[in-house]
């Protein structure tokens, strides 16, 4: 009997070894399992910190490329619309300066035909042959004129057409970008109207709650006023007093002074006081 009781305290003993040593297994793995959480937590915090600080550095380095570029291109359209004014200042310049030399050429070869048709005018030449001559060499001096005219015309023009493809090409780039510079101020300014929306709401509530504060501040010091300073009763409720003479009081024995009269002090803010 002793045998059998013996053998179930140890098994009881077991049991329950078994069971804290279960119970303590249990606890170091939910120990563990609660530090993994926590440290997988912390790494995606951190990994995700990390995203959106590389994607604002990527993205304040875009703007900047951005402004850099569309800076550039504004310089270089300015800089190629400077050198196209240049350009055709110049060769404006250098046709008159050369039209002027070639018509100055034609008035000396004029005056050098003249001087030598002099001679032959005086020994009886045809003046039909001598005006021919001279008619064959202003068309000679204006064809010349006129070709040269055409050429600087022509190489003007060729150099003002690709300065100018040049200048629209920076003008297109500068636009685009513009455009998209423009698309997300636009996006900041709709951002910054739906905030600025909100807050003007949450000051007009602000007010309101201060409109009824106040309210009903002057309504509690009203009431206190009231309470301290309660309405006297209606003077026509109350009874005269009985008429016994004409002060109902005794007059005095002969030979002694009256006394003096009673003073009674009332309250100064009842209406009814004419002290």
């Amino acid at each position: 009997m002793s045998d059998k009781r013996e053998n179930s305290v140890l098994f009881s003993l077991k049991e329950l070894r078994k069971i804290e040593k279960d119970r303590v297994s249990q606890q170091e793995e939910d120990d563990r399992k609660r530090a993994d959480e926590e440290r997988r937590r912390a790494e995606e915090e951190e990994r995700r910190r990390k995203t959106e600080e590389e994607r604002r550095i990527r993205e304040e380095e875009e703007r900047v490329r951005r402004e850099e570029a569309a800076r550039k291109a504004q310089a270089q359209q300015s800089d190629l619309q400077t050198q196209v004014a240049a350009e055709r200042e110049r060769m404006q310049q250098q046709f008159q300066q050369q039209m002027m030399m070639e018509q100055q050429r034609l008035r000396d070869q004029m005056m050098n035909e003249m001087s030598a048709m002099q001679p032959a005018m005086a020994a009886g030449a045809p003046a039909q042959k001598q005006g021919k001559g001279m008619m064959v060499g202003m068309i000679i001096g204006m064809v010349v004129l006129g070709a040269f005219a055409a050429f600087a015309f022509v190489n003007g023009n060729s150099k003002e057409e690709a300065a100018k493809k040049e200048a629209k090409a920076a003008q297109e780039d500068a636009k685009k970008t513009s455009d998209k510079m423009l698309g997300q101020l636009k996006e900041l300014n709709d951002g910054q109207m739906s905030i600025q929306t909100k807050l003007d709401q949450a000051q007009e509530e602000n007010k309101a709650l201060k409109e009824k504060l106040a309210k009903a501040e002057e309504e509690a010091a009203a009431l206190k006023a009231q309470a301290n300073n309660p309405e006297p009763p209606d003077s026509g409720s109350m009874k005269p007093p009985r008429d016994n003479g004409s002060s109902g009081m005794r007059p005095p024995p002969m030979g002694m002074d009256a006394p003096p009269p009673m003073t009674m002090r009332c309250n100064p803010n009842d209406p009814t006081c004419f002290e």
